[in-house]
């Protein structure tokens, strides 16, 4: 999915790596705090809320996990700092998103509904909906059988924290929004799944049983590769071929409605009697 957005200019892959990235630099600074770790953490916490606002989901958790798992409140420092710069730098952002959505308030689009309750997005970011649902029952089974490991290990109780505040956050905002839960925005929480995933796999004690499992995998990864129905893929025209039938056909006229006359070039002048574009010849 990451190699398929890879050409446009979005910035989901980028996303996904400095929020690993941070998460990575903030479990080595709970650690062994330094300097230079401090730096690194605020500002990939920074570049990464800038590029993508859910990843203050990843901060939520962290912040969470200090507070009650380490007892360390020197972190609201450093969270303060983060949301500081954070708001100072991308106020006009910030300030334009809000009102924009303010209008779009008690929609609810994208893919919130209620096939996501079923399958949390598992069968885009694996590309297969049976394999998706494997995935997710793997790993819903696995913890509920170490729920008890899952609470003493940190890193674990950080990760879980991260997943679950990335799905918490956009649902309880999803009436508040439109086009607001689109399974592509939280990419970043991939990687933490193919661990817990990778993590569990390696926590069966039979053999035989954690081999087929691995073999399992490793050949539907691939495999899904090859199909060509892909859930992650939207269906979109051809700009060449839609332009192309508009000008063999009889068609010499666009008009387009007043609502996106701010999208309109300057050339276009918005006609405010009939609220319609002027007339332009094809």
């Amino acid at each position: 999915m990451l190699i398929y957005y890879s050409g446009e200019i979005r910035f989901y892959s980028l996303s996904c790596l400095l929020s690993f990235l941070n998460l990575i630099i903030f479990y080595e600074i709970i650690e062994k705090r330094t300097n230079i770790k401090t730096v690194l953490y605020i500002l990939t916490a920074l570049i990464s809320l800038s590029i993508n606002v859910y990843t203050i989901s990843i901060l939520i958790a962290q912040t969470l996990f200090c507070l009650f798992f380490k007892k360390d409140y020197k972190y609201l420092i450093y969270i303060s700092i983060i949301f500081l710069i954070f708001f100072i730098i991308n106020y006009n952002y910030l300030f334009n998103i809000t009102s924009i959505y303010a209008n779009a308030a008690g929609i609810s689009t994208g893919n919130f509904n209620f096939k996501f309750f079923i399958g949390f997005f598992f069968n885009i970011y694996f590309s297969d909906t049976y394999f998706g649902m494997f995935c997710l029952l793997f790993l819903l089974l696995f913890t509920i059988i170490y729920r008890t490991k899952i609470i003493k290990n940190e890193l674990l109780s950080l990760i879980y924290l991260v997943i679950i505040f990335s799905y918490l956050i956009p649902i309880s905002l999803a009436y508040f929004a439109s086009s607001l839960l689109w399974p592509r925005h939280f990419l970043f929480i991939v990687p933490y799944i193919l661990y817990l995933i990778s993590f569990f796999i390696f926590q069966i004690k039979y053999t035989n049983l954690r081999n087929i499992l691995i073999i399992f995998i490793i050949f539907f990864s691939i495999f899904i590769n090859f199909k060509d129905e892909k859930s992650y893929l939207v269906s979109k025209p051809n700009p060449e071929n839609v332009l192309k039938d508009i000008l063999k056909s009889d068609i010499r006229k666009i008009y387009i409605e007043n609502n996106l006359s701010n999208f309109i070039e300057d050339k276009y002048i918005l006609s405010e009697t009939n609220k319609k574009i002027e007339d332009y010849d094809l």
